[in-house]
């Protein structure tokens, strides 16, 4: 987000977030959405155009590869 912030233009950021009509009791949101990220269901990347000024790509996947099966999220 202070990526997002310090940029002079427009920022878009898009979140997971999980919500109590999805069936997550709310007091577990930050391990669903950290299990989420380990099966692959929500990837982790940013997108910062100034990066091009240092011949760097824009695209900057932070996610690793996916360490769980997304079938555990819901069991």
């Amino acid at each position: 987000m202070t990526e997002a912030e310090k940029y002079n233009g427009p920022s878009l950021i898009i979140a997971y977030a999980p919500c109590i009509n999805h069936g997550i009791d709310m007091s577990h949101s930050q391990n669903e959405e950290k299990l989420a990220v380990e099966a692959g269901y929500w990837p982790l990347y940013r997108f910062n155009p100034e990066l091009r000024k240092e011949g760097k790509n824009p695209f900057q996947l932070d996610s690793k590869e996916p360490t769980r099966d997304p079938q555990e999220l819901r069991d």
